[in-house]
């Protein structure tokens, strides 16, 4: 047993050793050829490390990315965000490979849910237009978009955040990145005295508009307010999560957006 212990030790130290050398020799070698997509590659080894051993802290990660992802024009008309879109896509195949090979084990309450039916009803109807469509190109691009939104935040979210346990977690892990995002907004915008006409502009790299910036804030915000009842009074977590409650609402405000408004007080 102590050799086995001291095996797995070794192999995770050279594990971390490698990746600081591959790390290390990445920013190295972009550097020298100022191919900075190089920087990319320790990166790639991470995620597909963490696809290998255990998907659920991939899809963490993704989680963890929403906050701070930002949109990328790419030729052609096309575009995406990153690092999430890749993320969202490749966790999709991975879930799809998975179900495939332990579809027994699945619990057929989820699949048998009102709300799932509903939602893989939609998806047939837009795959059954998508083929009728007199812009198939773009309606085949929608529909795919659509496949993998639906598999990794509906299905394979379905499958992890199975407790109160792991949704606790993703609170948390969605909950620092987007409280860094709210302090970096506010602070630039506190520079131009909150003005609208600026709200755009401090909004990069985050968010293309104000209407998104505020739409996440208004999701994430009913969030906070539950998860002020999960911590005894006079804890951090409830005080800091008190805090950011009145710090959320006052980005609402200030993101000038009334459908935010209307929706946090329908919430």
């Amino acid at each position: 047993m102590a050799n086995s212990g001291a095996t797995r030790l070794d192999i995770h130290r050279w594990l971390i050793l490698g990746f600081a050398a591959l790390v290390v020799g990445s920013v190295w070698l972009a550097m020298a050829t100022e191919l900075y997509i190089l920087l990319g590659i320790p990166v790639g080894v991470l995620v597909t490390y963490l696809a290998i051993v255990d998907f659920r802290q991939l899809f963490f990660l993704l989680i963890a990315c929403i906050p701070i992802s930002t949109e990328v024009r790419l030729p052609n008309g096309f575009g995406t965000d990153l690092p999430t879109e890749p993320l969202i896509v490749g966790l999709m195949v991975i879930y799809l490979v998975y179900a495939i090979r332990h579809f027994p084990r699945f619990r057929g309450d989820f699949a048998r849910h009102p709300l799932t039916l509903l939602l893989l009803l939609h998806v047939f109807w837009v795959g059954i237009t998508t083929l009728t469509s007199d812009l198939l190109f773009v309606s085949v691009k929608f529909l795919l978009a659509k496949l993998w939104y639906v598999v990794t935040f509906f299905f394979l979210a379905g499958h992890i955040l199975k407790g109160e346990g792991e949704f606790r977690r993703f609170f948390w892990t969605l909950f620092w990145p987007q409280l860094a995002v709210v302090v970096i907004v506010l602070l630039r915008h506190a520079t131009y005295g909150f003005a609208f006409s600026e709200i755009h502009s401090v909004l990069w790299p985050f968010q293309r508009n104000h209407v998104n910036y505020a739409a996440d804030l208004a999701l994430i915000f009913p969030m906070v307010v539950l998860a002020i009842d999960w911590y005894p009074r006079g804890s951090w977590q409830r005080r800091i999560l008190i805090g950011t409650a009145a710090l959320f609402f006052g980005a609402i405000y200030l993101s000038y957006t009334r459908a935010a408004y209307v929706a946090l007080l329908i919430a």
